[in-house]
This record gives C-alpha cells, structure tokens and sequence, in this order.
C-alpha cells in the first residue's frame, strides 16, 4: 500500500462525515418564544447546579424554571 492509499478517505468515510456534521442552529435547543426570568432557589440538600456543588443554604437563580428540583431545592 502506498502513502497516497492510505491518506486517501473510501466513499463510506467521506458519506460518514457529510452526514455527522450538523449546522449549530439546528443543534441547539429550540428557543421558547419569550423570555423567562430566573427563578431565586435555596438548597436544602447538597446538589449540583451548573458547574458548582451547592451547599445547604445556598441561594441561586436558575436560568430556566424547568431545572428546578423539589428533591434538593425550595423556591425563594
């Protein structure tokens, strides 16, 4: 095999990459139509929000009301 055969993609791996690739507006999550404003929680057990570990005690917004959890947080 030569160096040209092996650099080289097959039809397969060509069709494979053309089809993985997704525009980044069709990749996000479809916007709601109007804004939400952030709901002000409280943690009452430990949990994960983000990229932070909340502590008990801890007050923080949400940036979407469905991301509220009624097993680690109680609204403000």
């Amino acid at each position: 095999m030569t160096a040209k055969e092996v650099a080289k993609p097959t039809a397969a791996k060509a069709a494979a990459v053309k089809t993985a690739r997704v525009p980044l507006a069709t990749a996000e999550a479809p916007e709601k139509s109007g804004a939400t404003a952030p709901v002000k929680v409280r943690a009452i057990k430990l949990g994960y929000y983000g990229v932070q570990l909340r502590q008990v005690g801890d007050a923080f917004d949400l940036r979407d009301p469905a991301h509220f959890s009624t097993s680690w947080m109680e609204k403000l």
